[in-house]
Formats: C-alpha cells, sequence, structure tokens
C-alpha cells in the first residue's frame, strides 16, 4: 500500500509520517521508511500499532550507524546475509546487499534518539 498525507505549512514530512501512520492498520505489515525516518518516536508508534518496520540508516546518523556496523561485523551475532546486487547506473556501480538480525536488545538502550 502506498499512503500520502500533506505537510503543514513550514514543516516537514517527520512531523506528518506519525500522523499518516495513525490512519493505517499496521498490524502484520512491515513498514518501510527512508533514513530521514529513522526516528525513535516513528519505530515505537509502528509497533505500538503492532506492525514492523525496515527503517533506511545512513553514515551521517550518527553513533547509531556507528553502532550498527559495529553490530554487524561481530562474528559472533546471528544473522543472514544476501546475496550482493551489482548494478550500474547513473555513471555509478552501486553494490547492495541486506544483513538481517533480531539481536537489537542493545538498541532498546540507546539514548541517541535515533531508531
Amino acid at each position: 500500500m502506498l499512503a500520502q498525507i500533506a505537510t503543514d505549512a513550514k514543516s516537514n514530512e517527520i512531523t506528518a509520517v506519525p500522523k499518516l501512520l495513525r490512519l493505517l492498520a499496521l498490524k502484520g505489515t512491515i513498514v518501510t521508511a527512508d533514513a530521514l525516518n529513522c526516528q525513535r518516536a516513528i519505530a515505537e508508534q509502528i509497533v505500538a500499532q503492532k506492525g514492523d518496520y525496515a527503517l533506511a540508516l545512513k553514515g551521517n546518523q550518527g553513533t547509531l550507524f556507528d553502532d550498527v556496523v559495529l553490530l554487524l561485523d561481530d562474528a559472533e551475532l546471528k544473522s543472514s546475509t544476501s546475496t550482493p546486487l551489482v548494478e550500474a547506473d547513473h555513471g555509478r556501480i552501486e553494490t547492495r546487499a541486506a544483513t538481517v538480525s533480531t539481536e537489537i536488545d542493545w538498541l532498546q538502550n540507546s539514548t541517541n534518539g535515533r531508531a
């Protein structure tokens, strides 16, 4: 499902996303969002509405990004990684792979404000 909602004047999508989520039945769904919406409050709202989420994370998101890299580099981490996908477009070559782990207890105690 795709959905959209207009943002208030002099606002941005971070304030509109929680309003949009309240309009949706999230139980049993996976909400995906870009790195701008990788916010603790958004993740908490999705979980409170019985949904799951896959939020993008970029290197400019400070300590959370560094913490996730450290976690995923841990040889003892229980995770699965997809086969890398290599694509050439717009004059560049991109390699994408996804690593998934449910071992996120450390994240629950994080104080950096991001999801």
